[in-house]
């Protein structure tokens, strides 16, 4: 059973501006993608292929309004990889959206190249795909399974306590007898 941690109000308010900053971040690269695959639509392919965004992980926890582009975003801070590791779900759509963009950007370099080698890298592509879908799914697994175990404790020792409690009531030195009042004589 896992122990709660009590922790000071600040300490939840910079946890919520972490998560904000995180989904404000994906929903840039998000939109970007968005604009890419119109400018695709088009035929402009010349925007798409020098639009500028985080290719990895590591990029995007650096990523910040200073170092990079914001896209009218005011402010989007640096994160930690801790702090994607808080919020798996959200980690996931950020993998698979980089992804995406890059899949995208290969696609735009390789057109009219070897539809052979076209293959290959769609499946690679695919590969990574199915490896972060296959983590995500071992995560949810273990937790499961994890949330599983903690529900077995905790009904065996509710057992044990209704088990204790039988046994008390049974009891005999421990049944409340009524209380003689001594009356005064007079």
């Amino acid at each position: 059973m896992k122990k709660r941690i009590y922790k000071p109000s600040i300490a939840y308010r910079n946890q919520d501006n972490a998560e904000q900053n995180l989904l404000s971040k994906i929903s840039i690269l998000e939109e970007l993608r968005s604009a890419i695959e119109a400018s695709l639509a088009v035929g402009d392919k010349e925007n798409a292929i020098h639009a500028d965004f985080p290719k990895s992980i590591r990029q995007f926890n650096l990523w910040d309004s200073v170092k990079g582009p914001s896209y009218g975003i005011s402010e989007v801070r640096r994160n930690s990889n801790e702090t994607l590791r808080r919020y798996p779900s959200i980690r996931t759509r950020i993998e698979m959206t980089i992804l995406s963009l890059n899949q995208i950007k290969q696609a735009i370099k390789r057109r009219g190249s070897n539809p052979e080698r076209d293959l290959r890298m769609k499946l690679a592509e695919s590969e990574k795909l199915r490896k972060i879908l296959e983590l995500e799914l071992v995560k949810i697994i273990k937790e499961r399974n994890e949330i599983a175990q903690d529900r077995e404790i905790q009904l065996d020792r509710l057992a044990i306590l209704q088990r204790s409690l039988k046994e008390l009531s049974g009891a005999p030195h421990l049944v409340a007898t009524p209380s003689r009042k001594k009356t005064p004589k007079a």
